[in-house]
């Protein structure tokens, strides 16, 4: 997602990511979001171990990619989003 802000043009993107669990060695989804401005990055917040199903970390990437939401609110969004 791209927008059009004071002195450059911003970017979202966001990626899943891959871990073994500590627990049982499963994989687990998390999710990568960043902020760049003009190509070059500016903010960017991970957060791993918080999706059981790969299902379940797209449902949450499609929904940050039609919001635009900053790498900065990932957490509250997350929590919000695990809460429902």
């Amino acid at each position: 997602m791209t927008h059009e802000e004071g002195f450059g043009k911003l970017e979202y993107a966001y990626s899943i990511t891959e871990t073994a669990s500590a627990s049982d060695g499963s994989t687990v989804y998390g999710i990568d979001a960043q902020m760049r401005e003009d190509g070059g990055p500016v903010s960017r917040e991970r957060l791993d171990d918080i999706f059981c199903t790969r299902a379940e970390a797209e449902e949450f990437m499609a929904a940050l990619k039609e919001n635009g939401v900053d790498p900065c609110h990932l957490l509250d969004v997350a929590e919000d989003w695990l809460a429902r």
